[in-house]
């Protein structure tokens, strides 16, 4: 056995408590060895015993016969160790492919996982507020700027004219998470005199601005 065999990421990787890996009877099948000699290789590797248990398990399979057979299964570093030596220009192609079945599978795996809720504070939310209503008034400047630089042929109208046109979307959008991220907060809820959200509140919760201006 010695021909390389094309494969795709999900003939070669699977899940084992969570974690992509692999067999020695796919390496065999992929890279052309004998079974029995990578089993060897394993057997032989260099390499420390934690290292060994973190990254390689015994297994069992059933042969042809019907009979039990052992084999390995293995992890993408274990993987990396038992292939390293092996030479060629074919073998290094299919070394690269197979490590990118690892990570595919990786990345699959990390999209399935949901992903943490974040949560703020109000003090926190109250920031992010300001944040975007000074965002939103220096579009309203912008918007009143803009004619007198376009008349005057002045080099910064294209720039307030980009302003203008592209930014609204992404500050409408702001104002909607904020608003929905704030709907717990009433103004009359922070009653003392120090308090924002009753000057911010209003302006959060209006009707959003056309995207584009004429």
């Amino acid at each position: 056995m010695n021909t390389i065999t094309s494969f795709t990421p999900a003939e070669i990787i699977s899940l084992h408590q969570g974690q992509p890996v692999t067999t020695s009877l796919k390496v065999a099948e992929v890279f052309g060895k004998q079974h029995k000699d990578v089993l060897r290789k394993i057997a032989t590797l260099d390499c420390s015993k934690d290292f060994n248990e973190r990254n390689f398990a015994l297994v069992t399979y059933q042969d042809g016969k019907g009979e039990a057979r052992p084999a390995y299964e293995m992890t993408k570093d274990g993987f990396i160790f038992v292939v390293m030596g092996f030479t060629g220009a074919k073998a290094a192609a299919t070394k690269e492919a197979y490590i990118n079945a690892f990570n595919w599978m990786a990345e699959q795996l990390a999209a399935q996982r949901p992903q943490p809720a974040i949560s703020l504070t109000d003090d926190e939310l109250c920031t992010l507020t300001w944040c975007w209503r000074a965002a939103d008034r220096m579009m309203e400047a912008a918007r009143s700027i803009y004619p007198m630089l376009e008349i005057a042929e002045h080099r910064d109208a294209g720039r307030y004219y980009s302003i203008i046109h592209e930014y609204p979307y992404t500050l409408n959008q702001a104002r909607k998470i904020l608003a929905d991220r704030t709907r717990h907060i009433q103004p009359n809820t922070h009653g003392d005199s120090d308090s924002d959200w009753p000057r911010l509140i209003p302006h959060l919760r209006r009707e959003p601005l056309a995207v584009g201006w004429k």
